[in-house]
């Protein structure tokens, strides 16, 4: 009986230790503009890696990180909705290890088009 109580501690434990936004600095939002390299509709977090150019015209590539593609299915999204070449404003939290990473707020495409999402994880 002591067994099963530590092993549902555990669990129960690891179950509450994963959030999706726990390594990114929800002080502060950034907006960054560039253009899509890949986008990954995929679980447990989607992904929209974009280049974004600094003053000098180098291009860096971030990673803008977002729900699950299960909870963002139901709000219209497809594996097509971000498309290699797209331009966005993406808005969202910098990663706190300064790496070129965002959890996603807001996704605005170039005519102005806010694209609906659940920032929630």
């Amino acid at each position: 009986m002591k067994n099963i109580l530590l092993l549902l501690l555990a669990v129960a434990g690891l179950a509450s230790a994963h959030h999706g936004y726990a390594a990114f600095d929800t002080t502060t939002e950034v907006t960054l503009k560039g253009t899509v390299t890949d986008f990954h509709f995929v679980n447990p977090h989607c992904v929209v890696e974009f280049d974004v150019k600094d003053d000098k015209g180098q291009a860096r590539n971030w990673k803008a990180e977002m729900t699950s593609a299960n909870h963002l299915a139901p709000k219209g999204w497809t594996e097509s909705s971000v498309q290699a070449g797209d331009e966005l404003a993406i808005t969202g939290y910098r990663a706190k290890n300064g790496a070129p990473s965002l959890w996603v707020t807001k996704i605005r495409m170039a005519n102005g088009e806010e694209i609906k999402l659940d920032s929630a994880n």
